[in-house]
């Protein structure tokens, strides 16, 4: 029997958050490939607005939380039932993969975070597990590993990450910025570093530059992304627009 690689492994994922409507294997297309496109032009607010639009569906009070399914790092699956608490709320990970393929013209949304910490929550992704999203989900042109990893970098003010932002990378640039506790998009526009929030409406239009270098005072990471091809294993963190 063939092994099951991580792209496999990512379809199911898809498929299982998609059930029936929208098969990656379908019309000769598999994977990235077969993902629906964005028709005519999206702004950044536009694609920010429909990265998650079922973000606090699963905060509610009656939302299941899954305390029976064990140890931490389990992921929920769909014969446990609905999805967990904060499945919507702490997939801020997934949230980045599916703004920046917003932004590459592909129709899709972030996937609701599936792995259950202690209490039966939905839990957020930890740095290494990111730094893995982020391994898996890109590579370099050509199809080489980008060897951008989160763990391998110091952490730095957010002066010093806009600076490299507006110095080093070109206009329309665009990547992840990583506070140790929440991930996000940042862009750069006319010149200088622009964060987005597409996990949820921090602001009417979704630029949260100033709001964030009050409220997440500290240090951060950066990673780009728009100079590196997505692969099938982002589609674990994204399904495609109205599933």
């Amino acid at each position: 029997m063939p092994a099951v690689t991580a792209a496999d492994r990512a379809v199911a994922v898809l498929l299982a958050h998609l059930p029936g409507k929208h098969d990656q294997r379908s019309h000769g297309r598999s994977g990235v490939a077969a993902l629906p496109r964005i028709e005519g032009k999206e702004s950044m607010t536009g694609a920010a607005e429909a990265t998650n639009p079922s973000y606090g569906t699963t905060a509610t009070d009656d939302a299941p939380k899954y305390r029976e399914a064990g140890r931490a790092g389990q992921p929920w699956t769909s014969d446990m039932g609905p999805l967990p608490s904060g499945a919507y709320e702490e997939n801020c990970t997934n949230v980045t993969m599916a703004f920046e393929m917003r932004r590459r013209g592909y129709d899709v949304q972030a996937a609701p975070l599936d792995v259950l910490d202690k209490y039966g929550y939905a839990a957020g992704r930890t740095q290494i597990q990111t730094d893995q999203l982020l391994a898996d989900s890109w590579r370099a042109p050509g199809g080489g590993p980008h060897n951008r990893s989160l763990m391998g970098q110091k952490w730095r003010s957010f002066k010093d990450i806009d600076k490299e932002v507006g110095k080093d990378w070109p206009e329309g640039g665009r990547g992840v910025i990583f506070t140790g506790k929440h991930i996000f998009n940042v862009v750069k526009e006319r010149g200088k570093a622009r964060y987005i929030e597409a996990q949820y409406d921090a602001t009417p239009n979704r630029n949260v530059t100033a709001l964030y270098k009050k409220k997440l005072a500290g240090e951060a990471k950066l990673v780009r992304l728009d100079d590196l091809e997505p692969t099938d294993a982002v589609l674990g963190a994204i399904v495609a627009a109205g599933g």
